[in-house]
């Protein structure tokens, strides 16, 4: 679904997890204007997300894998046990290719860096709801080397 077909679509209930308050403040304020984007919730653990998620169903879910407690490999594995049609993007610091695996196991299907821009991360957003996968550049090329080395 491209960007003038989401336009026309309802508005995105969208769950934003990290545990840093100013990262979640600037995703909100990259996110908030953005037509597709309707609300937009907040979560500051892997816990938190997975509870708000048992009594709502989310349009989609950006997440942090580095969280205290339940990390967010877990979290999202939990969020799509609940919902196996959720689109998840994982926004990390940096995406080891274990990490990768296990989140492509569990169905996530957007990989994205804290180094990407904001027209990266909604783009992201945008191709998972639409039902594709979107993997950042740096991220699908450090996973294609490792897989052609046999890593």
């Amino acid at each position: 679904m491209n960007s003038n077909a989401m336009r026309n679509a309802e508005s995105l209930d969208l769950l934003i997890v990290d545990d840093h308050k100013l990262v979640l403040t600037g995703m909100r304020r990259l996110l908030e204007d953005h037509p597709i984007i309707g609300t937009i919730t907040e979560a500051s653990s892997g816990e938190q997300a997975v509870e708000l998620a048992t009594n709502r169903k989310f349009g989609a879910v950006v997440m942090d894998l580095v969280l205290p407690g339940m990390d967010g490999i877990e979290a999202c594995r939990k969020l799509l046990a609940m919902h196996s049609d959720l689109p998840v993007v994982v926004l990390a610091g940096k995406l080891e290719n274990e990490d990768v695996r296990s989140l492509l196991v569990a169905g996530v299907r957007g990989y994205i860096t804290k180094g990407c821009d904001a027209s990266e991360m909604l783009q992201a957003i945008e191709t998972v709801v639409a039902g594709d996968q979107h993997m950042s550049a740096v991220v699908a090329r450090e996973f294609a080397f490792d897989m052609l080395n046999g890593r």
